[in-house]
């Protein structure tokens, strides 16, 4: 082998060694392993848990585990991003002399850990150094999914009130459905959106007589203006 292949065999014994004591922390915490569909593509050694990251890699440079938190995903995949502090709390960080740095946002809580440390030293700092961070960050971050979901369940009812059936996958994903009107109104294309609490609809195509019977109706039932 050349020098190259022989740092390579290096790396890689040294990458299987550390992710076999990540695997003993794993179930120190108690901790469920996620499979690792691709793991033979993996230029780097990683354990993931029911709330855990762990990574490693000998050939990166950067020779510490990394040691961070994994969190759920909104339905349709989508990461979840920042979340943020309320400002109740904010007021009282800022009452504590804690600096905020970050605008309300929430550091996502991340250690980094000897790879020469034992499995049960590992543990330990992760039990002390991360994991009631790790937990109180999956919260928010379940919180904000739950909200989103409620948002979107409360607006996909409105819509489908208004449409009368069903939506489609495409217009519960775009919060809008659309058409073109028949009988009365005939050529007619409208367009619904809706939030929880508002809807907006717009008409397009219509003659002077449909813009002033619409019109009509708006300013008789209508609030605004009134």
């Amino acid at each position: 082998m050349n020098d190259y292949e022989v740092r390579r065999a290096q790396e890689k014994a040294k990458d299987a060694e550390v992710k076999a004591k990540l695997l003993k922390v794993a179930e120190i915490l108690k901790q469920s392993v996620v499979p690792d569909k691709d793991d033979e593509a993996r230029a780097d050694c990683a354990v993931e848990t029911d709330v855990l990251y762990l990574r490693f890699s000998a050939g990166y440079g950067n020779h510490r585990i990394n040691i961070s938190g994994r969190y759920p995903r909104f339905a349709d995949g989508g990461y979840v991003g920042d979340v943020w502090y309320t400002t109740e709390e904010r007021e009282a960080r800022k009452a504590q002399g804690i600096a905020d740095e970050n605008y309300g946002k929430v550091s996502q809580p991340r250690i980094t850990v000897a790879p020469e440390k034992t499995a049960e030293q590992i543990a330990k700092d992760i039990q002390r150094r991360l994991l009631p961070d790790v937990l109180d960050y999956l919260r928010r971050v379940q919180e904000r999914i739950d909200s989103t979901n409620d948002y979107e369940s409360a607006t996909s009812k409105s819509l489908e009130t208004l449409k009368g059936s069903q939506l489609t996958d495409y217009e519960k994903r775009e919060r809008k459905f659309s058409g073109y009107a028949k009988k009365n109104c005939e050529g007619v294309r409208y367009e619904v959106k809706a939030s929880r609490k508002e809807v907006d609809v717009e008409l397009h195509s219509l003659t002077v007589e449909q813009a002033e019977q619409v019109l009509a109706v708006v300013l008789k039932k209508g609030k605004r203006g009134d």
